[in-house]
């Protein structure tokens, strides 16, 4: 996908759309889909697998340390998959959007303009925004371009937006 960046001249406002990049998604898929096969294998080798002679190779009379693990990865290993797969889902459909009222990822909070304290960037391709949440205390939004397309959009955004708002260190 080419840069989200858009400038609409009928409104007269500007917009700058960050989609999650692909390579968190597909870390956490692949992480889902290993612990899935990891405990499913070891499930088998538990309650399924058999030697030449048509014995179990293990069971609670022969090696039970090998079934009790065995047996655990199976129950332990297939749920953490599942919830790495719902986690790999969450991180593929988050989009941070900077447009003509603030900051924010799509269905939280807008960070107001206004609200911006101060800028930190931390190295190349990272960034904290500081700012003055509802009830009056500072949180920070981490901004990172490992995690988001179009970060150096975002960034020339931001500060065009927030020109004022101190930038420096912690």
């Amino acid at each position: 996908m080419a840069s989200m960046t858009e400038n609409s001249s009928a409104a007269g406002t500007a917009r700058v759309e960050c989609p999650t990049a692909k390579d968190p998604y597909i870390r956490m898929l692949i992480v889902g889909i290993v612990m899935i096969g990891w405990g499913l294998l070891s499930g088998y080798d538990a309650l399924v697998k058999k030697d030449n002679s048509g014995n179990r190779v293990y069971s609670l009379d022969n090696k039970p340390s090998h079934f009790l693990f065995n047996l655990g990865m199976f129950g332990l290993l297939p749920p953490a998959g599942i919830v790495a797969l719902v986690w790999a889902q969450r991180i593929r459909r988050r989009r941070l959007v900077a447009d003509e009222e603030g900051l924010g990822y799509v269905g939280r909070e807008k960070i107001a303009w206004g609200r911006l304290q101060r800028l930190v960037p931390r190295g190349k391709g990272l960034l904290d925004v500081y700012y003055a949440a509802a009830d009056g205390t500072q949180r920070r939004l981490k901004l990172d371009s490992w995690m988001l397309k179009n970060f150096n959009d975002l960034a020339k955004f931001i500060e065009a937006k927030a020109p004022n708002v101190p930038v420096g260190e912690e």
